[in-house]
């Protein structure tokens, strides 16, 4: 399996995600930054998908992106705990496709529920496909083990379950592949580069993680044909936030 910034830092785009994580995005140079990242918390699990998911995978990544080397899912729900205006803390789910563009790898989200009106406004502004869920939890349980979930028009779109298996190893986060955006998003013909800039720190702990989505969301079947390759909950620190460029 490809191994990336997100999956070796849990530096999940929504954020972006970030989470990779995720986010209320911002835009621009460092100058210009709209709103930065200073804590979150994330459950995150990459799934790889067999080669006769191939034509499901085609099917949902625009054809304006390239199929991957290997194909694979991400799937994270964060809370960001400590950001700067305009946003307030919320919280995020979403699931993406690893993608090319133009012989760059990278990521493209599949859908991306939120729980706040400015962080969805802000996203959707660089092409992140957000909506306002109706509520997203990320709980702890016993023994470390963390559950998340959306919920939307009455319904649990999306649930994870995360089970630790060894204890938190600290690291310092350099970088990350990209999201591919479309403008509007899921449509085009925009295309943004979404990076996350700035210094962070993970207190990751490696586990298993099983997911489940009701069979209404588009990516549901794909995702039931997925095996967990790897999954970790993370507590991240720093000064971070997303940096989009428009493609050419």
């Amino acid at each position: 399996m490809r191994q990336n910034g997100m999956l070796r830092g849990l530096a999940t785009f929504s954020s972006c995600a970030c989470a990779l994580a995720v986010a209320g995005c911002s835009s621009g140079t460092s100058g210009e930054r709209e709103a930065s990242f200073h804590s979150q918390r994330a459950i995150t699990a990459v799934l790889q998908l067999p080669a006769t998911s191939a034509q499901s995978y085609r099917d949902l990544l625009p054809l304006t992106f390239d199929m991957p080397d290997d194909l694979e899912a991400m799937v994270t729900v964060v809370s960001y705990d400590e950001v700067t205006a305009p946003l307030v803390p919320y919280r995020e789910g979403y699931v993406m496709l690893s993608c090319k563009h133009q012989g760059s790898a990278g990521w493209y989200t599949l859908t991306m529920p939120v729980t706040d009106q400015t962080a969805n406004d802000l996203g959707r502004a660089v092409g992140f496909p957000k909506y306002v869920a109706d509520r997203i939890d990320l709980t702890e349980g016993a023994g470390g083990a963390w559950t998340g979930e959306v919920v939307h028009g009455g319904r649990s779109v999306l649930r994870m379950e995360f089970t630790p298996s060894a204890e938190p190893v600290t690291t310092s986060l350099a970088g990350s592949d990209p999201a591919f955006t479309l403008v509007p998003p899921g449509e085009g013909p925009t295309i943004y580069e979404v990076t996350i800039r700035g210094s962070r720190s993970a207190a990751t702990t490696s586990g298993t993680a099983s997911i489940a989505s009701q069979a209404e969301e588009s990516w549901a079947e794909l995702l039931s044909q997925a095996t967990a390759s790897s999954a970790q909950f993370a507590e991240t620190d720093g000064d971070w936030y997303l940096d989009s460029n428009e493609r050419r």
